[in-house]
């Protein structure tokens, strides 16, 4: 239940990729607007990401996200796909 703290706040987000061979990068942005419905209030922020591909279904993937509350966040990580 959200006891109604988020009926009216709003998201916007966008975010391309570029490929070329074994290497994927990507950037986004979004933006959140009256947050937990409180009007006048903001959150924002961006990312970016890269993986390669190791062939053989296996991909290594790498992060990084801020927001403008000062947050940084980064991930590195393995997918593997059979």
């Amino acid at each position: 239940d959200d006891y109604n703290t988020a009926t009216d706040q709003t998201h916007v987000g966008v975010g391309v990729t570029y490929t070329t061979g074994a290497v994927a990068v990507h950037a986004n942005y979004g933006k959140y607007s009256d947050v937990a419905g409180v009007a006048g209030t903001s959150a924002k922020g961006y990312g970016f990401a890269a993986s390669y591909d190791l062939g053989g279904g296996a991909k290594i993937h790498a992060g990084y996200g801020h927001t403008n509350g000062g947050a940084n966040t980064w991930s590195l990580g393995a997918a593997l796909s059979f």
